[in-house]
């Protein structure tokens, strides 16, 4: 074999070795960070020998009284003391005409506003804060279907997180006010 036929013999296996080496190296690595974050020692170096008893970069998973891994809770701040309100204010939006129409409604009260029945069961806001965030229930059902297409709480602040889903209709909570409504505004 000449001279450079050996050269690139031996850079070949060099190469190929070191490729094989990363591999197995990189194939070692997950098992060895799922073993860190479950709280073992290095399979690549225990602790006796001088290892870390974690991999850099990695906590420790909490575990609970049995040694299993805690389950995440979430911190939920404490909702606001709410009292009842006597009216509440919904606006109405007809999506193929670009009608829009404000209603003021008591709870328990059901009305139809054009193909909608709506019946609001409460509406509530924060005791401490009467023009504060409002949260209303409401049961929206299209005259056309039997069950209701929309049942449960609308907030004022945020009326994309609990919507009507209706092909022509949108309806959302303005806000809820102390006073019942007059008889003057029911007219207008």
């Amino acid at each position: 074999m000449s001279r450079p036929a050996r050269r690139r013999s031996k850079a070949l296996s060099g190469a190929l070795s070191g490729a094989i080496l990363g591999g197995l190296a990189l194939a070692l690595l997950p098992a060895a960070a799922l073993a860190q974050a479950q709280g073992a020692a290095s399979p690549s170096r225990p602790p006796e020998l001088g290892g870390e008893s974690r991999l850099p970069g990695f906590r420790s998973v909490p575990l609970d009284e049995d040694g299993a891994p805690r389950r995440y809770q979430p911190y939920t701040p404490p909702a606001p003391p709410m009292r009842e309100a006597e009216a509440a204010q919904l606006r109405l939006l007809d999506k193929m005409t670009g009608l829009v129409a404000s209603l003021e409604m008591r709870p328990g009260e059901t009305r139809v506003a054009e193909r909608l029945e709506l019946s609001l069961r409460a509406c509530r806001v924060p005791r401490d804060n009467p023009d504060g965030d409002a949260a209303a229930y409401l049961e929206i059902r299209d005259l056309r279907d039997r069950d209701p297409r929309f049942s449960g709480w609308m907030f004022a602040s945020s009326p994309a997180i609990s919507a009507l889903d209706h092909a022509r209709y949108d309806v959302w909570v303005l806000s809820c006010t102390a006073s019942a409504p007059s008889a003057e505004s029911d007219s207008e």
